[in-house]
């Protein structure tokens, strides 16, 4: 019940104690078990230190014995939402649904255009504008931003894929017309401050560096060179 998870968050969930994980891997595991608490060392300003769990290695039962899978429940009905769609005075396209009865709304600025406008030679520039758009906008730094997106309990973003660069934001239906301001102030007045570009920048790199070491990533990058060749398509995001 919520009186149960209340309950545990208050016994645990305390500003003087920390709470350590270790995640080890199954060579580590093997053998070795979890050790008593009473044998910890005790971090004076926070408390005491809860060991960190070490798993034992995974016994599974024979495929027989195991547990079988719960059975599917009844389908439950869907509606389908209702689409409406008008132009509004400055020719953009408007379409709304109403897709769930939570108090929440969220809106979505869809452009034409994305990492296939890229310049050949600079790949990834879509990507980074819209990462950057809620930096700094309308002579409001990137703190401020935030920190009024936080007052109206929104989440806010943006995105570019290979057709189309997205800004978004959703918040509680009451504040959704504070929000989709605070949206249209960014969209229509990004600062790209330099060092704000700057930073996303070095973030940019470093991200890449950490995803040229997944085998996946680069399963994709190749791939898409594969498929389409010097075409846009075949550029990475």
């Amino acid at each position: 019940s919520a009186a149960d998870v209340q309950r545990v968050a208050r016994q645990y969930l305390t500003d003087s104690t920390r709470v350590s994980i270790r995640y080890l891997d199954q060579s580590q595991r093997s053998g070795q078990a979890a050790p008593d608490p009473a044998t910890q060392p005790t971090d004076t300003a926070l408390g005491p230190t809860f060991p960190a769990a070490i798993a034992a290695p995974n016994v599974h039962a024979p495929e027989g014995e195991r547990m079988p899978a719960p059975a599917p429940t009844e389908a439950r009905p869907f509606t389908a939402p209702a689409f409406a769609e008008r132009r509004l005075a400055n020719r953009m396209r408007g379409v709304v649904a109403r897709s769930t009865e939570l108090p929440i709304a969220a809106a979505y600025l869809v452009f034409g255009g994305g990492a296939a406008a890229d310049p050949a030679e600079r790949p990834g520039v879509a990507s980074m504008m819209a990462s950057l758009a809620d930096n700094g906008a309308a002579g409001m730094t990137a703190p401020e931003i935030a920190a009024r997106a936080e007052s109206l309990g929104a989440q806010m973003g943006g995105f570019a894929n290979n057709d189309s660069t997205v800004a978004f934001i959703a918040a509680p239906t009451a504040n959704i017309d504070a929000a989709g301001e605070l949206l249209g102030r960014i969209v229509r007045q990004p600062a790209f401050a330099e060092e704000e570009v700057e930073r996303e920048r070095r973030r940019s790199l470093d991200r890449l560096r950490v995803s040229m070491r997944d085998p996946s990533f680069v399963n994709q990058l190749v791939a898409a060179r594969a498929l389409y060749g010097s075409a846009p398509y075949g550029a990475p995001t």
